[in-house]
């Protein structure tokens, strides 16, 4: 088994050290479903919502703006609040492999031009599943390019008795644009990586550049764009 799947848990506690381009987050809330895993019983698949308690020295985020987030971190539990530092995806640890960071991006890429609601229950919950997959069981030598290892059903991740909690036309769809599809250069994937380490849980989001112009920005909301800043009086 490569990795195993993480349960969504809040534990008490935070680190307080604090890090150049670091932000603490507090957990807000997610949009997804409650899914049984293989082995592990039942997680939380979804988008999740942190709010920013304390701003990053990068002056990315300051304190009030929220950030929506997918689980990347495949061992570990949520701590709220926590402190993470910012980082690309591939600077977070585990290490997300070149072939699975160009999965994922496919896979953001083809939700954005398709215009996939991530505050919608199930497709949150797809959209975490599809991600679970990838880091998990990717593997380019397989049939089809690679598409015949993501597979929820089988292999290292795999979903438990109670069956699939999502949409299974749009995950097969994720997995066709993981592995044929192309990124968007105008999205970014970023990393969260948990100051408080083995407990911590990793996350990433993604921010869409150049940013939209004002009459898009609705739409955009609805894509799921990470970084959604509070508005403020001048």
């Amino acid at each position: 088994m490569k990795k195993s799947i993480c349960a969504l848990a809040i534990l008490a506690g935070a680190a307080s050290t604090a890090l150049a381009d670091s932000v603490k987050l507090d957990y807000k809330g997610q949009n997804g479903k409650t899914v049984n895993v293989s082995g592990r019983g039942n997680v939380n698949a979804g988008y999740m919502d942190f709010e920013v308690k304390v701003g990053g020295t990068s002056t990315q985020f300051t304190a009030g703006d929220h950030i929506r987030t997918f689980c990347i971190d495949l061992t570990r539990t949520l701590i709220d609040p926590d402190l993470y530092e910012i980082k690309s995806l591939g600077g977070v640890v585990p290490t997300i492999s070149i072939e699975e960071q160009a999965a994922l991006a496919n896979m953001f890429a083809h939700a954005v031009a398709n215009g996939y609601d991530f505050t919608n229950n199930e497709t949150g919950s797809t959209f975490q599943l599809a991600i679970w997959e990838v880091l998990t069981d990717l593997d380019l030598t397989a049939g089809n390019g690679g598409k015949d290892s993501l597979d929820v059903k089988a292999d290292a991740f795999k979903l438990g008795s109670s069956g699939f909690q999502g949409t299974s036309t749009m995950l097969d769809d994720l997995f066709e644009a993981a592995i044929n599809g192309s990124a968007n250069p105008n999205i970014i994937l970023h990393g969260l990586d948990a100051v408080s380490g083995a407990q911590g849980q990793d996350q990433m989001y993604f921010t869409v550049i150049p940013l939209p112009t004002s009459a898009g920005l609705a739409a955009v909301g609805l894509l799921g764009v990470a970084t959604i800043r509070r508005r403020r009086m001048a």
